[in-house]
């Protein structure tokens, strides 16, 4: 069972390393290959049977994920309706969520207008802007049918080094567009469903008696993503504290929460039912239990929404009950491969979530701590063990996925589960279904869980506000996992192992993984994708400065938390020595109030300085300058006394280390570089250039090319933004000058290093470098 399980998973996982999709035709020739080996097994005309099998199971995974592939991209939106107004008729898939002013929701479209070449039923995901008109979480609710006037396109997300991965997580639930509501145009509720008595509906309700009897509560967010799985309500403040104590997977239900509530029952149910005289001669206490167990299994699964690691442990689950109600015996690993597989065939994409391979690998390490011993430990000391062993254990899986660990989460952990898992989870869950019977009796439950949730958070708050708790670093050598992986193992082993001790020395260069920088004199420029708007990372030996932030929509969408953070943190700076907000525009400085707000910066440069009040910021002006490591800046616009201008007040940047250099300008437009033309000219000729305003007709005259003459030219655009931006005229000028052009929108996050003793540029782009076949 194990080769098969593992040659499967490892034919899975191969398939998402390609960044195009084999023909289908390949699937097809694996599967016969495989029918021919296991018939030449069958008749024994291998020795190595064994690795047949292996190799026929990676076959297998790679034609099976192959083929959903295939299936999944098979019916793409229409380029030609992308950015157009269509009539959709459809119905809603997901409970609707809100966040300020708008809703969001999973819509599968049963029919267009204008009509579209495509295949039927196709599922998007929607947001709707007018909240503040309409009441639209109660209007839109899962089941009815809608007619929607909607602007869609492709899946697309920011490519760079560290950002969450939205095309990748849109492509794994098989979303193949997404868009939002035209408010100018009526909508249509074409067919309401009957849902008081539907599991969406009961959600609902639950969701809104937890609001409405913790009304006020801070807590308020965790309780109802312990119950229903919602985690919308949840603060940033609080992810920090959960991020900082390894304790956000408690407020995510997965495998550990059905773990705690089937337990319970489990162990409730088969108390009461064997002390009822006689009950036990017609039905066995272990077999009522488990079927018991098992209904409410499936109805606590339905209440968070069946959600991927609710999914994953519910089956795992299932097969050991069905296993146990039908008196057959499978050992937990024979479980764990049964289960893995199924998941595999179910769900192939799943491999593309770091919670599947948390979620697994804390499994084999629970059965790691339990089943190396001669003697098992009981209580407590088995408690800590299993508890020491899944911490030691997830590091290098948290490092590679979060590039971060928390030194304190065992400790944290020890407290909070049994707290949360034993206490907190169990009436919350039984305080939310007594509010649908008696709001009132169901209120002081939960107000009950509040208290007790309050004492133990206020631990994880004081736990997460301890200094040098967190250790940060980005894991990408495969060799450094495996050696800490072995690591690991040798720690855990049993006591009586001769070579314990040899763990410390192969988990050692976990420890020590310092991100690569820029030796003396070198520049290093990186050009984030942040959608329509400009942020970049300027690096030296040692110094860092960033050159504007990128927008800010909303507290959900902030350039400065989705994409600068984490690329700060990918590459190992947790310090930065100048923050340059070229001018006050929200598409390059909304990002910096999170920057300023969670790490340290030296010192602040802007047009607008008066925006970072109270925090104190000079105004950027020309003729100042300074040395880094061997690398020139020098500030050439604007003028000292020169009132705001909006974009030609943007603050422009020559950054040179003698051989080479790159010239931010920000948005200036024809004004001001018209005035750098007049008074620069000298200075202007640079080998980068982040070509200014984005690539509007306004800026990019042909006299000031004329003088930068960039070798590169670099376009921090928005994928499909509405401006059209390069602009064609633009762009052909940068085309005429033999300028290399670089556009964020396609290339992703772009990467120039430019040395001090050689015409090479080294460039790298996300697309080049991370590409998947799903991202076309």
């Amino acid at each position: 069972m194990a080769r098969w399980t593992l040659g499967f998973l490892i034919g899975v996982v191969s398939i998402t390393h390609f960044s195009h999709l084999p023909s289908l035709r390949i699937a097809y020739f694996l599967v016969f290959l495989s029918i021919i080996l296991i018939g030449l097994v069958f008749f024994k005309l291998f020795f190595s049977s064994n690795l047949i099998l292996f190799f026929v199971a990676c076959c297998l995974g790679f034609s099976w994920a192959l083929i959903i592939a295939h299936q999944q991209l098979a019916n793409p939106l229409p380029k030609q309706w992308e950015g157009k107004t269509l009539i959709a008729r459809g119905k809603i898939i997901s409970i609707p969520e809100k966040d300020l002013n708008t809703v969001h929701f999973d819509f599968l479209i049963q029919g267009l207008t204008p009509s579209a070449s495509i295949h039927y039923p196709i599922r998007v995901r929607i947001k709707g802007y007018f909240y503040k008109k309409l009441n639209t979480v109660t209007i839109f609710k899962k089941g009815d049918i809608w007619q929607l006037p909607l602007r869609l396109r492709h899946p697309h997300g920011f490519w760079n080094p560290g950002s969450f991965d939205y095309q990748t997580e849109l492509f794994k639930q098989n979303i193949c567009a997404t868009g939002y509501i035209l408010e100018k145009f009526p909508l249509y509720l074409i067919q309401r469903k009957s849902t008081f008595y539907s599991i969406d509906n009961l959600r609902q309700r639950i969701t809104e008696n937890i609001k409405k009897a913790l009304l006020g509560s801070p807590l308020l967010g965790l309780i109802t993503a312990l119950t229903t799985g919602m985690r919308s309500e949840i603060t940033d403040e609080q992810w920090q504290v959960m991020r900082g104590t390894g304790t956000n997977h408690l407020f995510a239900i997965s495998g550990l929460h059905l773990a705690f509530i089937t337990g319970i029952v489990y162990w409730l149910v088969r108390f009461i039912y064997s002390h009822i005289p006689y009950a036990t001669l017609y039905f066995p206490a272990p077999k009522i239990a488990s079927v018991l167990t098992l209904l409410l299994a499936i109805f606590y699964s339905a209440l968070a929404g069946f959600a991927i690691p609710t999914q994953r442990a519910l089956l795992m689950l299932l097969v050991f009950l069905l296993a146990r109600i039908n008196r057959r015996y499978l050992t937990r690993c024979h479980s764990f491969h049964l289960a893995l597989l199924i998941i595999l065939i179910i769900e192939p994409f799943a491999v593309l979530s770091a919670s599947f391979w948390l979620s697994f690998v804390a499994v084999l390490l629970i059965f790691y701590a339990v089943s190396s011993r001669i003697k098992p430990l009981k209580n407590w000391r088995a408690w800590c063990r299993i508890q020491l062993t899944v911490s030691l254990g997830l590091i290098p899986l948290s490092l590679l996925f979060f590039h971060q660990i928390s030194w304190i989460s065992f400790a944290a952990n020890l407290i909070a589960i049994p707290s949360i898992g034993f206490l907190i989870l169990p009436l919350s869950f039984l305080g939310s279904l007594l509010s649908l019977a008696s709001f009132d009796l169901g209120s002081q439950v939960l107000f009950f869980v509040e208290k007790l949730l309050e004492l133990v958070w206020k631990l994880l708050n004081f736990f997460s506000k301890i200094s040098f708790t967190q250790y940060e670093a980005y894991l990408s050598n495969s060799w450094i996992l495996v050696s800490s992986l072995i690591g690991i193992l040798l720690l855990l082993a049993p006591k009586g192992m001769p070579t314990r001790w040899l763990g410390f020395i192969w988990m050692f260069p976990l420890f020590f993984i310092e991100s690569q920088g820029p030796p003396y004199g070198e520049i290093w420029i990186h050009l984030l994708d942040v959608g329509q708007g400009l942020a970049s990372v300027i690096r030296t030996q040692h110094h860092v400065l960033i050159y504007d932030t990128g927008p800010r929509l909303s507290s959900s969408f902030d350039a400065g938390k989705l994409v600068l953070l984490p690329f700060l943190q990918t590459i190992g700076v947790s310090r930065v020595n100048l923050m340059m907000i070229s001018h006050g525009d929200n598409d390059h400085i909304g990002g910096a109030m999170i920057i300023l707000k969670q790490i340290q910066v030296d010192k602040i440069l802007s047009s607008v300085p008066k925006k970072f009040l109270p925090k104190i910021a000079n105004f950027c002006e020309e003729k100042k300058h300074w040395q880094w490591d061997g690398v020139n800046f020098e500030i050439l616009y604007p003028p000292s006394k020169q009132p705001y201008l909006g974009n030609n007040s943007s603050c422009v940047l020559k950054i040179n280390n003698n051989l080479h250099s790159i010239l931010l300008v920000g948005d200036i437009e024809k004004r001001a570089e018209n005035y750098l033309v007049e008074t620069k000219r000298k200075a202007l000729q640079s080998t980068v250039l982040i070509v200014p305003h984005h690539g509007s007709k306004t800026s990019s005259s042909i006299e000031f090319l004329n003088y930068v003459q960039p070798k590169y030219a670099l376009f921090p655009t928005g994928f499909q933004n509405r401006f059209k931006f390069p602009h064609k005229i633009v762009l052909n000028r940068y085309h005429r000058l033999g300028s290399k052009i670089y556009d964020t929108a396609t290339d992703g996050s772009i990467t120039l290093k430019l040395n001090s003793f050689s015409n090479t540029i080294q460039s790298e782009t996300y697309h080049e470098k991370s590409h998947h076949f799903w991202q076309d």
